[in-house]
């Protein structure tokens, strides 16, 4: 009985954990603002040519980003599917 109360505390643990992963990896990184942001005011003052540039890279940075959370989000939702089906055995 005490064997199995210790699996399940060590699962719950394990999800909780999981679930609780880098939020940050949903907020925009501080490379993309700045780029977003130095293209903008460029922009705003008539700089496109200048501008272009920016917009280049925070698109590369973004790509990237959007690839990196998606890949997280797989790789969580493995792990958790893998988690339930130990506690559940």
């Amino acid at each position: 009985m005490v064997r199995s109360h210790k699996k399940l505390v060590l699962c719950l643990l394990i999800l909780f954990g999981l679930c609780l992963s880098p939020t940050v990896l949903e907020a925009q990184s501080p490379a993309l603002t700045a780029n977003l942001e130095q293209g903008s005011k460029l922009k705003a003052a008539e700089k496109y040519k200048e501008a272009v540039p920016y917009y280049v890279k925070a698109l590369e940075i973004g790509e990237r980003e959007l690839i990196d959370r998606e890949i997280f989000k797989l790789q969580r939702n493995a792990a958790l599917a893998e988690w339930q089906h130990l506690c559940a055995v």
